[in-house]
This record gives C-alpha cells, structure tokens and sequence, in this order.
C-alpha cells in the first residue's frame, strides 16, 4: 500500500516477491578440483572460454571447430582421483539441445538465472577465473592476479582506506574462514552470486562444495604451495601434473608475469 496525495494505492507486489527471486553469495576459500567442477557444468551449460590466443571456445558438441574434445580431457596425471581415467569418455559435451533439456530438469539450476564472480581452480593458483552465467550460457575466463601474488606497489592505491580493505583482504593468516578446517591463502577464494526462483540455497552450497578439494587433496595442494623453491609457474605445472585440468588455457598477460614474484605462506 502506498500514499499518493492523500489516497492509499495498492502497488503491485515486487518481482523479487512475486516469483520468490532470491539469491545468494557462495564464498569459500578452498579452491574447485577442475575436473569435478567440469563434471558439474559441462552437460548442464553451454560453456564459453577464452583461450591463450583469445579465440573462443564452446562446450557445445554442434561446434564444429571448438575445443570440445580438449575439455575434458586429463591434462595431469591427477593421482588424488583414481576413477578419473574411466570416466574420461563421459566428459565430452552434448548437443545444445541435451544442454538446456539437462538444466531444465535439474532440481537445483532449472530456476537458476544468472550467476557472476570470480572462482579459485586448484591447478592455476596464481590467477582469478572470471564465471558468468545467464540461463544456460556459462563464460569461463582467466582475470587478474590475485592481490596476494604481487609486490604491494602493484596493488596499492594510495587510498589509505581501500588499502586498508584490500590488506585485509589479502593478509596470510590461520583463520579458518567457512568452518571446513581450510586456511586462507590470500585473498585467493571462491566468490559467486547466485539468482534465481526458489533456489535451494543449502543444495547449490553441496553441490559446489563437493566440486573442492577434499582433506587430502588440500593437503598435498598446500604441500606444493609451500614449495619454497619453486616459482610461481614451477608450482602451477606440479598442481597441473597433480590435478586433472582440461579447461583452455587462459591468456597471460607476458609483460606482468615479469614483474610478479612469490608469495609463500
């Protein structure tokens, strides 16, 4: 009910409340084994990726030229997931039209609308995803470093407050952030907004959750994270040999590679 010059008017019921729209943010700090979060999306969404020579990518098996056989395919030796070499051959995508059937029957993403942030993949530590979905199209791109793989000079703004923020942000510590017994490595996370109708908030949280590394994985993870001797991309190509990693290749900008150095925990 709102008043307008002295009357009462009925206004329509928002569409957030109409169709119960809701959503949510997914925040972890554990980063996604790469081959379980491609199970999870590849015959659900029509998957769009940028590769190291910025020529797009389609999950979709109607593509005649995509990259779709590479997807999937085992990179790594990836000894922490034995079932990973039988289930190779049920990686490649569907049609586009198996795609949308496959979402539209889910019980947890056939409502879901839109989805945007920034994901954390085991096997490519020094550098943020970029996730962007809306209905059954899913972009997946290589962003920014994360603030805690550069000098300072690199990241401060000279705002004492913003620096302040993204130092908190960043800082190394032993805080366990979302209670699953993980450590913060940075500001290096998961961190996804999630909308859509009557979204099942603690059922999309299991399902992602199940796409991290477990207990043993983190820890031979961390093992190579703290890897003093290793560079930044000695320690990507041991994660790579580790964890199974079939997404493209993401495009590096050369010129800042040069100018990053590490930062163990």
């Amino acid at each position: 009910m709102l008043q307008i010059n002295g009357r009462n008017k009925i206004t329509p019921k928002p569409e957030t409340e109409e169709y119960n729209v809701r959503n949510f943010i997914y925040q972890r700090r554990r980063p996604f084994h790469p081959q379980r979060l491609w199970k999870l999306i590849y015959d659900k969404f029509s998957v769009q990726q940028q590769d190291d020579e910025d020529e797009p990518s389609s999950n979709g098996a109607d593509e005649e030229d995509g990259d779709s056989s590479d997807i999937g395919s085992d990179k790594g030796s990836d000894a922490t997931s034995g079932d990973d070499e039988a289930d190779e051959e049920d990686l490649n995508p569907p049609s586009n039209q198996e795609i949308l059937a496959n979402k539209s029957n889910h019980p947890l993403l056939a409502r879901l609308f839109r989805s945007k942030g920034t994901f954390f993949l085991a096997t490519r530590p020094s550098y943020q995803g970029q996730w962007s979905q809306a209905g059954a199209m899913l972009a997946l791109t290589g962003g920014d470093p994360w603030f805690c793989t550069l000098p300072f000079e690199e990241w401060t703004s000279g705002d004492d407050e913003i620096d302040a923020m993204i130092w908190h942000d960043i800082k190394e510590d032993d805080d366990d952030h979302d209670g699953d017994g993980s450590s913060s490595w940075g500001d290096r996370r998961q961190e996804i907004v999630f909308i859509g109708e009557d979204l099942d908030v603690e059922g999309l949280q299991a399902l992602l959750d199940a796409c991290l590394l477990d207990d043993a994985e983190f820890a031979a993870w961390e093992a190579v994270m703290k890897m003093a001797p290793l560079s930044d991309e000695g320690k990507t190509e041991a994660l790579q040999k580790a964890f199974s990693d079939g997404f493209v290749d993401w495009a590096y900008d050369d010129d800042e590679n040069e100018h990053r150095h590490d930062h163990e925990h």
